[in-house]
């Protein structure tokens, strides 16, 4: 059996909130357990809008914006 896992809301290995790597290899006994033979990594990606919990040190905290987002230069 395939297993296709979502990174980011799968298992938080950090304690940040959000799905990583790190949560998915803790997890991996339990799946294999299941009888999954394979996991399927459904692609992910940097995100590039802006969270509230993201601070830039130039820019101060950003907020979530509408798109499209644009980013400030300086």
């Amino acid at each position: 059996m395939i297993y296709q896992v979502y990174p980011r809301s799968f298992a938080d290995g950090n304690g940040d909130g959000m799905g990583d790597l790190e949560g998915i290899r803790t997890r991996l006994p339990y799946l294999r357990d299941l009888g999954v033979d394979a996991v399927w990594l459904s692609p992910f990606y940097a995100s590039r809008r802006p969270t509230p919990a993201t601070t830039s040190p130039t820019t101060g905290p950003s907020t979530p914006c509408s798109a499209p987002c644009s980013t400030p230069t300086h």
